[in-house]
């Protein structure tokens, strides 16, 4: 059984507690299509090898915190329901408009992104990932838009290509989530 199998038994579980544990793909590969695999099949990250202890530690800490029973919690990218419907006048039928939209249009920014990333054309990246910010912040999703001002910031910068990767991968999950959160919310 490979990583992808073993996800889709993980999620496919009854339980939801044990169906929503984070899985973390470990891989040599950085394949645009990879990554994206990895978020079609419902796990939550992945790790390059070769990886050290930091970057593990890290992916642990990015999913796991302690509560004062120091029982590990999972960290979701939670949408902010509160913030939508207040921005939204409390019109639950503009509240599910403004989801249907996001919901076709987030996805495409993001394609479009990644293909400015592999093409190396930054001004489009940063143009894409700025398109996304308003419509992130709509939906109060404030990991998917820490990742892009990180995303942001690293364009203006050195422009590292294996950490624009991996905040683009890490952005996508975190998308993804809120993309389901929002479909079973007002699309379903």
């Amino acid at each position: 059984m490979d990583g992808f199998e073993a996800t889709k038994v993980i999620r496919n579980m009854t339980n939801k507690q044990k169906a929503s544990v984070p899985v973390v793909a470990v891989t040599a590969n950085m394949l645009k299509d990879i990554i994206k695999s990895f978020v079609r099949s419902g796990m939550n990250d992945y790790v390059l090898k070769p990886y050290n202890e930091r970057e593990i530690f890290g992916i642990v800490e990015k999913y796991f915190r302690k509560t004062k029973n120091s029982v590990p919690v999972l960290v979701n990218n939670n949408y902010n329901k509160a913030k939508h419907k207040r921005i939204s006048g409390g019109d639950r039928k503009f509240m599910t408009e403004t989801a249907e939209i996001f919901v076709r249009t987030a996805p495409v920014s993001f394609n479009l992104m990644l293909d400015a990333l592999a093409d190396r054309d930054w001004q489009k990246m940063a143009k894409e990932a700025h398109k996304l910010k308003f419509s992130i912040d709509f939906f109060g999703m404030k990991q998917s838009a820490e990742l892009l001002s990180q995303i942001e910031t690293v364009i203006a910068g050195d422009r590292k290509i294996i950490t624009l990767k991996k905040l683009s991968a890490n952005f996508g999950l975190t998308l993804e989530a809120c993309i389901k959160q929002l479909k079973d919310e007002f699309l379903n």
